[in-house]
């Protein structure tokens, strides 16, 4: 069916005809507030958390309550955010008026803002809605900062690992034990059995060591409020004959650095052989022995060697992995690998720097007369819906 209809303009019933002026002016007014409810898309888009950009087509008039947008991100938020389309900057909230937090605008996704007159609401932010129509927030701290429970979503993910400990580094004739690697733990909350903001802490890896003869460091442990704590990895041996790898991280302890030619413990779990301790260190020798490889614990350090086979760091399915074993000639270890967390560091030598782990929670590689490598820190992802 053709529709006939003609397409409305300005009524003079009640008053009788009008000029050529006037009549422009009417149909110019109802163009007007016409433009001013359909969508206009934002282009030129710039910023993070900070947006910019502009209109197609260009806004002739101020911004007006009623008034609605597109938009599509060019990067995902961290934070509160704000737009501005030529006129200064307004915040942009969730569509009940709740601030956003990170993850909520995403890269590339079209996005409906209406401005109400004082600030943007995004219609289908990730985390607008109500309980049984909430969107998903995706947290993500790789150092310390603080989480916001998003409004409208009732359970949240929460992933958490440790740092990793650094490689120690060995005097002449002997190679430095790699660093051991941060666990990792996580846990499913219902929302109510969290504060509306929560203290994340994560850990610091250990230092690279410059001097000769000195122990690798601890890493440090990450905490999500007072829920969840994943244990960082022990530090690699630098001052023995012979050195020994750190242990890994465990599920209730860190691991332990080695101070001796014998790798260090790994940190704690359900039992001392279970997946969820941290991996042995790796014992130091003419050829040292390779880190233990762990599921959830991280892998302990690869042995220094002085001058045999190169001793590589353990491996681990989630947690960081252990850096690799110094050699005091050639090449060091190679580095441990990880799945889910961060890889270790590869050994160094008398000439070579080790290399250091990589976040979240690799341990650094041990060396000999050059520099170890550094323990990565740890991490933590939180996802609600």
């Amino acid at each position: 069916m053709v529709d006939t209809r003609e397409p409305p303009t300005p009524s003079t019933a009640a008053t009788g005809r009008i000029g050529e002026g006037e009549y422009a002016d009417a149909v110019a007014e109802q163009v007007r507030a016409l433009w001013a409810t359909v969508p206009l898309i934002l282009e030129a888009v710039s910023g993070i958390d900070d947006i910019t950009a502009t209109c197609t087509p260009p806004m002739d008039q101020s911004i007006a309550g009623g008034m609605v947008f597109w938009l599509i991100p060019v990067a995902d938020n961290t934070g509160d955010v704000t737009l501005d389309v030529g006129e200064g900057p307004d915040d942009v909230v969730d569509a009940f008026g709740s601030a956003l937090v990170g993850g909520d605008l995403l890269a590339g996704k079209l996005y409906l803002l209406l401005f109400d007159g004082v600030q943007y609401r995004a219609l289908n932010a990730e985390s607008s809605g109500d309980a049984t129509a909430s969107g998903t927030s995706v947290q993500t701290f790789t150092a310390s900062g603080t989480w916001t429970k998003p409004t409208g979503t009732t359970v949240t993910w929460v992933r958490i690992w440790g740092a990793g400990g650094s490689g120690g580094r060995a005097g002449a004739a002997d190679g430095g034990g790699g660093g051991g690697g941060g666990s990792i733990v996580d846990h499913i909350f219902s929302n109510t059995e969290l504060l509306a903001s929560e203290g994340v802490a994560i850990g610091i890896g250990g230092a690279a060591k410059t001097v000769d003869d000195t122990n690798g460091s601890v890493g440090g442990n990450s905490t999500f409020g007072s829920h969840l704590t994943a244990f960082g990895g022990g530090g690699g041996n630098g001052s023995a004959a012979q050195s020994g790898g750190g242990g890994g991280g465990g599920m209730f302890s860190a691991g332990t650095t080695s101070t001796t030619s014998t790798g260090g413990a790994g940190g704690t779990g359900v039992a001392t052989t279970s997946e969820s301790s941290g991996g042995t260190g790796g014992d130091g020798g003419v050829s040292g022995t390779a880190g233990g490889g762990k599921m959830f614990g991280g892998g302990g350090g690869g042995g220094g060697s002085e001058g045999g086979t190169q001793a590589a760091g353990g491996g681990s399915i989630y947690g960081g992995a252990g850096g690799g074993g110094g050699n005091n000639t050639g090449s060091g270890g190679a580095a441990g690998n990880s799945l889910f967390g961060g890889d270790g560091g590869a050994g160094g030598s008398d000439t070579t720097p080790a290399g250091a782990g990589t976040q979240p929670g690799g341990g650094g590689g041990g060396s000999e007369s050059a520099d170890s490598g550094a323990g990565a820190d740890g991490m933590c992802i939180a996802i609600s819906w």
